[in-house]
C-alpha cells in the first residue's frame, strides 16, 4: 500500500458503509496512517478525497441561516451583534417562500458544528484527522471530504429492502415508521461526477456537500418504489417489526430514520451531467431499469396447451409455485373478476363520489352482460368477457415484473391474435404475416411454450378410471369427457387455426411433452421435463425466513398426514375387531343352533338309519359341498349333482360281485352278526331287516 500509494497522484478513500458486513472505516484507518507516512517522507503533491456520509450531521441542530444564534460564533460579541444586525437587515428584504427555500438544511460553511448520530461517530473523527491532512505545507497536498448522501443505483443496496419487497409483494410496501423523515440522497453515477470534478477542478471549500435537489422523505421514496414495481400501496409498519424480520439492519434502520436536512453548493454549481439531478422520485423509472439489468429479474412467460385431461392445470399450477410467478387460470379468473364488479357495484349502493359511481355503473354493465351470456350458453361466459379479465390480469404489474404462466389459454388462432397484439393491422390474407409480426406485443407473448401430447383413449380411460366427486345437477362424468373432446375435436379439426400455428408465426419455439410416460398424479416427470427446458428462475430465491417457514409448512403437514395416517389405521383396526367379534359371536350362535339341531334330528332318527349316514352319505356329500364351494359355479346344485354321481360307488361295484349275489351275501352275513342279539331281543321279520 505504501509503494502504491507513493506512485500515484490522487487516493480516493470511501468510508460511507451502510452495510454492517463490510469493515470500510477500519480498512481506511489503516491506510490513514500510511498515508501521513508518505506525506513525511514524499514531497510528491497529491490529492486526497475521502468519500464520507451526511450521517455525521445527523445531531445537529438545524437553525435557518438567516436566524443567527450567538453561540453559533465563538467570536467577539461586537462581531457577533454586528453581523447578527447585518443579516437581519438583510432578512427583511427576503419573502417567506424564498427563506424557506434557504432555509431548507445544512450549508458546507457549517461543517464546524455538526454532530454524528451515535453509530457514526468514528466517521466523525475520521473525517476531522483526514481533514490534517491539509496542514502538510510542505507536502503542497490538498485534502477534500465529500458528505455523500444515500448512494443509490448500479447495485447500492441501502434501498435493496424495498426494490424487493415490492417486487416480491406486489399489493402493499413496508413503510418505516410514518415515514415523514428526509432523506438526502445521490446516485452511483452523479457522484461519480463530483469526484472527478474535484480531482480534475480543485474546489474552494475542502468540505462538499454532494446530494441531488430532490429533497425526498421516506414516504415518498417508499410511494416511488412501490407505484413504479407494485400496486402502489404503502403500509406503516414499526422498526421492531422490520429488524425482527430482519428485513434492514441496525445501521440501516439508524440511517432511515434519520432527518438530515442538506443544502448542496458547491456541488450544484459543477458542470458535470447529472444522471439524477432531481432526485430519486423523477428518476425512479431509470433506477428500476438498472435494478432489473443488475439483479437479473426478468419476467418469465409461459403457455401450456395441451388436450383435455392430459393435466395442464397440473403442470401450470407445479410450474407456478416453483418460480414464484402469477398463475392465469381462466376459471378461477373469472370467477374473481365477476367477484370484483360485484364489490364495485356494491359501493354505489353504498354512496360516493362520481367517479366511483361511473365505475360502478360500468360494472354493472359487464355484469348484465355477463348475465345475458350465460343464460345463452348454458351457463358458460362469453369469450370477449374472459378475454377482457385475462387482458386485466396481464396488465398488473405482478405480471409485468415477474412474468406469467398460462393455462391452456388462448385455445385459437384468432384468440391469441386478439389478446397477443396491441392493434389489429390489415385483414388480408396476403398481409396476415406482417400484420402478426407488426402489431405484436413482445411484452405479453410467452417465450417458453409447452404442448402435452397424449392418445385420446389414454385420457379417457385415466379420466374414467379415476374416482372423481360429481357436483349436483352436473351430468355424469362420461357425459362431461365426451363433451370436452368433442370441443377440442372441434377447435384442432383446422390446423391453422390452432394456437401452436400462431407461435409458429412468431419463430416462439413450443417443446412437446409425452404425457404417457406419467405415472403419478403430480406429472412429476412432465415437471421434470419443464424445468430442464425453463432453466434456471429470474426471480429471487427464498429468504432464510421463507425457507424456514416452508420446511416448518412442510413438517406439519408430514405430521398431519402421519397423524392422519395413524388415526385412520386405529379406526380401520378397531372396526376389523368389532367385525371380528361380530362374526365370532355370530359363528358361535350358528354352532350352537347346529348342534342343537343335530341332537334333536339324532334322537329322531333310529339307530342303524344314522350310522348309515354317517358312514356313507354324510362324508361323500361334506367333500361335494367343500368342492362346490371352491368351484362357485353358476348352478350349485347342478355341480352336486354331477359331483356325487361321480364319486359315488355302490358296495357291489367296489367287491366287483354282481348285485344279486352281494345282496344275499350281504343279508347272510348281516344275519349272522345280528342273530343272537337279535334272538335275544327278540325275533326280527325280513322286512326290518332288508329296511335295515
Amino acid at each position: 500500500m505504501y509503494r502504491m500509494m507513493s506512485a500515484v497522484d490522487i487516493c480516493l478513500f470511501h468510508i460511507a458503509d451502510h452495510n454492517e458486513e463490510n469493515q470500510l472505516l477500519e480498512d481506511s484507518i489503516k491506510v490513514l496512517d500510511i498515508a501521513f507516512r508518505v506525506l513525511k517522507e514524499t514531497k510528491t503533491p497529491k490529492t486526497f478525497v475521502l468519500v464520507s456520509t451526511t450521517m455525521t450531521w445527523a445531531e445537529t441542530k438545524f437553525f435557518s441561516k438567516y436566524a443567527v444564534k450567538p453561540e453559533l460564533f465563538p467570536m467577539d460579541p461586537q462581531l457577533v451583534d454586528k453581523e447578527t444586525e447585518a443579516i437581519l437587515e438583510f432578512e427583511t428584504t427576503k419573502t417567506e417562500q424564498e427563506m424557506n427555500i434557504e432555509a431548507f438544511g445544512f450549508y458546507e460553511d457549517e461543517f464546524r458544528r455538526r454532530k454524528a448520530h451515535p453509530s457514526f461517530r468514528q466517521h466523525l473523527e475520521f473525517e476531522r484527522q483526514f481533514m490534517t491532512l491539509n496542514d502538510k505545507a510542505e507536502a503542497a497536498s490538498v485534502a477534500y471530504v465529500v458528505a455523500a448522501g444515500i448512494i443509490y443505483g448500479y447495485g447500492e443496496n441501502l434501498f435493496h429492502w424495498l426494490f424487493k419487497e415490492a417486487w416480491s409483494n406486489g399489493q402493499d410496501v413496508s413503510l418505516l415508521n410514518d415515514g415523514s423523515v428526509h432523506i438526502p440522497t445521490i446516485h452511483a453515477r452523479d457522484l461519480c461526477q463530483v469526484i472527478l470534478n474535484v480531482c480534475l477542478e480543485p474546489p474552494r471549500n475542502k468540505y462538499l456537500i454532494a446530494v441531488d435537489e430532490g429533497r425526498p422523505t421516506l414516504r415518498d421514496i417508499t410511494e416511488a418504489t412501490s407505484q413504479a414495481l407494485s400496486e402502489g400501496g404503502v403500509k406503516e409498519t414499526s422498526a421492531d417489526e422490520l429488524l425482527m424480520e430482519k428485513t434492514i439492519n441496525r445501521v440501516e434502520y439508524d440511517t432511515l430514520t434519520s432527518d438530515v436536512r442538506m443544502e448542496p453548493t458547491t456541488v450544484a454549481d459543477m458542470k458535470s451531467r447529472w444522471l439524477a439531478r432531481n432526485g430519486f422520485v423523477q428518476s425512479v423509472s431509470r433506477l428500476i431499469e438498472e435494478y432489473k439489468i443488475l439483479r437479473n429479474l426478468h419476467p418469465l412467460r409461459i403457455a401450456i396447451y395441451g388436450p383435455p385431461f392430459s393435466g395442464k392445470t397440473t403442470l401450470a399450477r407445479a410450474l407456478a409455485k416453483d418460480y414464484r410467478l402469477p398463475l392465469i387460470d381462466v376459471k378461477e379468473l373469472t370467477e374473481t373478476g365477476v367477484a370484483s364488479l360485484e364489490v364495485a357495484v356494491k359501493q354505489r349502493e353504498d354512496g360516493s363520489d362520481g367517479d366511483v359511481v361511473a365505475k360502478a355503473a360500468e360494472a354493472q354493465q359487464v355484469l348484465d352482460g355477463i348475465t345475458m351470456s350465460r343464460a345463452q350458453n348454458m351457463g358458460r361466459i362469453g369469450d370477449h368477457y374472459v378475454m377482457r379479465f385475462v387482458k386485466e390480469m396481464l396488465d398488473t404489474v405482478q405480471c409485468k415484473n415477474k412474468g406469467f404462466v398460462l393455462d391452456g389459454y388462448p385455445e385459437s388462432y384468432s384468440s391469441a391474435k386478439e389478446l397477443f397484439e396491441v392493434k389489429h393491422g390489415s385483414s388480408n390474407e396476403t398481409e396476415k404475416m406482417e400484420a402478426v409480426t407488426s402489431t405484436v406485443d413482445h411484452f405479453l407473448v410467452p417465450e417458453i411454450v409447452f404442448a402435452l401430447e397424449a392418445p385420446e383413449e389414454f385420457l379417457r380411460n385415466r379420466m374414467l378410471g379415476k374416482p372423481i366427486p360429481q357436483s349436483k345437477g352436473e351430468p355424469p362424468i362420461e357425459v362431461q369427457v365426451v363433451q370436452r373432446f368433442a370441443e377440442y375435436n372441434v377447435i384442432m379439426a383446422d390446423a391453422e387455426d390452432s394456437v401452436l400455428t400462431y407461435f409458429d408465426e412468431l419463430e416462439v419455439p413450443w417443446t412437446p411433452i409425452d404425457v404417457t410416460r406419467d405415472s403419478s398424479d403430480t406429472m412429476e416427470h412432465s415437471r421434470q421435463t419443464a424445468v430442464k427446458r425453463v432453466g434456471r428462475p429470474r426471480n429471487y430465491p427464498l429468504s432464510k425466513p421463507e425457507k424456514l417457514q416452508l420446511y416448518r409448512g412442510e413438517a406439519e403437514r408430514r405430521i398431519l398426514q402421519a397423524d392422519a395416517v395413524a388415526l385412520q389405521q386405529k379406526f380401520r383396526t378397531n372396526l376389523e375387531d368389532m367385525e371380528r367379534d361380530r362374526r365370532k359371536k355370530q359363528w358361535q350362535e350358528d354352532l350352537d343352533r347346529i348342534a342343537k339341531a343335530s341332537q334333536v334330528a339324532s334322537k329322531s332318527l333310529p339307530i342303524p338309519t344314522r350310522q348309515y349316514l354317517m358312514t356313507f352319505v354324510f362324508p361323500l356329500l361334506t367333500d361335494a359341498l367343500t368342492a362346490c364351494e371352491a368351484a362357485r359355479p353358476s348352478d350349485p346344485l347342478d355341480f352336486l349333482a354331477e359331483y356325487l354321481l361321480q364319486n359315488s360307488k355302490p358296495l357291489y361295484l367296489e367287491r366287483r360281485v354282481p348285485f344279486k349275489e352281494m345282496t344275499a351275501q350281504a343279508r347272510r352275513k348281516y344275519q349272522r352278526k345280528t342273530s343272537p342279539r337279535e334272538k335275544k331281543d327278540g325275533d326280527l321279520s325280513g322286512n326290518d331287516i332288508h329296511s335295515r
